[in-house]
């Protein structure tokens, strides 16, 4: 089975759920503490690849599969979107289309040439659509946002194919059908446009794949002194693009639309970026009704395909963008009507299988909810740790597998501190956790028996004496301070206290600077049978190593004299042999 654009790498997660945070469509799957992608509802857009601290949210790389096409005898000619001048910002035309044929492509034609196509198309028969309300397809993101999300309002999206499925049709109209057609793009949601359709798109790059695949081939972008770009810019095939490459920009293809529809036509625009503000523009949509005709452009991308969570961030958002605006001005430049006579300019949206999303009860929601300690809604404390908004949405997210009730930082909380009680106040030794500042943490009443009748007062009236401080309730606060101040891994020493003979044992609580006391009172029988043996232990592991020690010596003391008393015999001989 192949890769999804958008996949998890198998290795250890660091539990902060940023990738469920901001994942659109709830398509993170968290499960036996393992994150992954549910690609069937993924929209690759990418957000959960930029959020990852680790780096276990990645894009498929796809540079072998278009280092294979130019293997072939295929002609390959790259689609290139327009942000490449952002990507790129020492490069020129020039320098950009030197390094791209140096990697084997034949020709490279810019992807703006499918906006500009779809505005001309939009222009013409946008009073063609049956609802007054109308979505450009610019952004495959948010179209397939809109379809898994809002099902309802897949019927408007015009029925105009995107960018790069448009100038994929030209360039194999214009080149021949058995082109390969390599896009270059920010956009990750265009490699499962190409997926869908491989018929017209062989392989999408994503800006960061060519940096890699142009670094590892020791090639360079970098545009030389003095070098200009209006004469390559003549070079893209079949011609440049005009108005059509600000699409990469929010509100570019609205821009661009409002040049070529008649001047005093009813019709409104609208533009919004970002998934947030498109859930508040779809919000109560419907009651646009007769106020004519709307025309929407949707971008996933705050601030449009320039801002893709994969994008280079080599410059601020506001260079990006005017790196755009001055590179490419508004003009009509197809061409003429045979560049575009004869492509199809089509898509059917609704052709594509909504998504079965199981509809999740109150009951269903309250009784996951009970698993992780919340009986009602006022236990619901919408902290967002888990990474969902709220404590209902996580209690959805259990409902349909997606979510595990130990990412519930509250309920993990519960556990290990009731974990923690149970054993603390059941050990059969004295217990004390101390801080930095020598105040104690927690002791457990059976220090506090140990430590006599007055310390057992104050532990009825402040349980575990938190707080309070060791110096004056803790006998042993000097050997808690050296550890402290040593940083010793560990420290042991006898006590005499009130007739009562203890031992401490103090080690340092690893990364934290905590100190923990164990104390056992070594006239309980049982104590000290365990502590006589463990002593004994200790001192015949002593003394077997002295012995060693000895023995080691004399060892080679012997093979000193052995050595000696050789070299006396070896000289004898010699001194013999010379005399005879």
């Amino acid at each position: 089975m192949e890769q999804s654009p958008v996949y998890t790498y198998p290795s250890s997660c660091r539990d902060c759920y940023r990738c469920v945070r901001v994942c659109p469509v709830g398509a993170i799957r968290v499960s036996r503490d393992v994150v992954s992608v549910i690609s069937e509802e993924c929209v690759a857009c990418g957000l959960c690849v930029r959020e990852c601290p680790k780096g276990l949210q990645r894009v498929r790389s796809d540079v072998e599969r278009a280092a294979e096409l130019l293997r072939s005898t295929r002609r390959v000619v790259v689609s290139l979107a327009p942000s490449w001048v952002s990507e790129f910002p020492h490069a020129t035309a020039g320098s950009l289309l030197k390094a791209l044929r140096a990697l084997g492509f034949r020709q490279v034609s810019e992807m703006a040439l499918g906006a500009d196509m779809l505005t001309s198309y939009v222009a013409a028969h946008y009073e063609q659509h049956p609802s007054p309300v109308a979505f450009l397809p610019v952004c495959p993101a948010a179209v397939d946002f809109i379809q898994n999300r809002y099902p309802h309002y897949t019927p408007w999206i015009l029925p105009v194919a995107s960018p790069l499925l448009l100038h994929a049709r030209l360039l194999r109209k214009h080149f021949g059908d058995d082109v390969a057609v390599v896009a270059i793009t920010p956009c990750v949601a265009q490699k499962v446009e190409a997926d869908r359709h491989p018929e017209v798109v062989d392989v999408v790059l994503t800006f960061a794949e060519l940096h890699s695949w142009l670094l590892d081939q020791g090639l360079s972008t970098r545009a030389a002194a003095g070098e200009g770009d209006d004469a390559a810019i003549e070079e893209f095939e079949p011609i440049p693009a005009s108005g059509g490459a600000r699409y990469a920009m929010r509100g570019g293809t609205v821009e661009e639309l409002q040049a070529r529809v008649a001047p005093g036509a009813n019709v409104r625009y609208s533009v919004y970026s970002g998934f947030d503000s498109i859930c508040a523009s779809l919000n109560g949509l419907e009651s646009w009704g007769a106020r004519g005709r709307l025309i929407v452009e949707l971008m996933a991308c705050e601030g449009g395909c320039v801002n893709s969570p994969v994008a280079s961030r080599q410059q601020s958002l506001t260079l990006r963008q005017l790196a755009l605006v001055d590179s490419y001005p508004i003009r009509c430049a197809l061409g003429g009507p045979n560049l575009i006579s004869g492509v199809d300019m089509g898509y059917d949206y609704q052709q594509k299988k909504e998504l079965q999303c199981e509809v999740i009860s109150a009951h269903q929601i309250a009784e996951q909810l009970k698993r992780v300690g919340q009986s009602t809604r006022q236990d619901n404390s919408d902290c967002g740790c888990c990474g969902y908004a709220s404590c209902q949405d996580f209690g959805r997210a259990l409902c349909r597998g997606k979510a595990e009730p130990t990412m519930c930082v509250s309920y993990q909380r519960e556990v290990a501190q009731g974990q923690f009680d149970v054993l603390f106040n059941h050990m059969p030794s004295g217990v004390a956790l101390v801080d930095g500042s020598l105040r104690i943490l927690q002791i457990n009443w059976n220090l506090a028996r140990m430590l006599g009748h007055s310390v057992e007062l104050v532990y009825d009236r402040n349980p575990g004496l938190e707080g309070l401080s060791a110096e004056q309730y803790l006998p042993f606060h000097r050997i808690l301070a050296s550890v402290l101040r040593s940083r010793e891994a560990e420290l042991n020493q006898d006590l005499s206290l009130d007739g009562r003979a203890l031992s401490v044992s103090v080690f340092l609580v690893d990364r934290f600077n905590i100190v923990c006391a164990i104390a056992r009172n070594l006239y309980v029988n049982d104590v000290r049978g365990d502590e006589i043996a463990r002593r004994a232990e200790s001192l015949i592991a002593k003394n077997l190593t002295t012995v060693q020690q000895i023995a080691y010596l004399l060892g080679e003391s012997a093979a000193e004299t052995e050595t000696v008393l050789n070299s006396f015999v070896e000289s004898l001989s010699m001194k013999g042999a010379n005399d005879g």
